[in-house]
């Protein structure tokens, strides 16, 4: 039962990494003041992500 919570949880992350991916990548050809800014929040929500799945690919794979 775990495992399956685990492994629905790791797909929502996966989206969410493809989902932060598109954002990065359909940004850039619109360029406005905030977007420095955006990208800024972006990496930090990215960088926050990937920890999170780097932590259960930890605990799934470490035991």
């Amino acid at each position: 039962m775990a495992t399956t919570a685990g492994r629905r949880g790791g797909g929502m992350q996966t989206a969410m990494i493809v989902r932060a991916k598109m954002i990065t990548m359909r940004k850039p050809e619109r360029s406005s003041p905030s977007s420095s800014l955006e990208q800024q929040n972006l990496a930090i929500f990215k960088a926050s992500i990937e920890k999170r799945h780097k932590r259960a690919q930890d605990y799934f794979f470490g035991q």
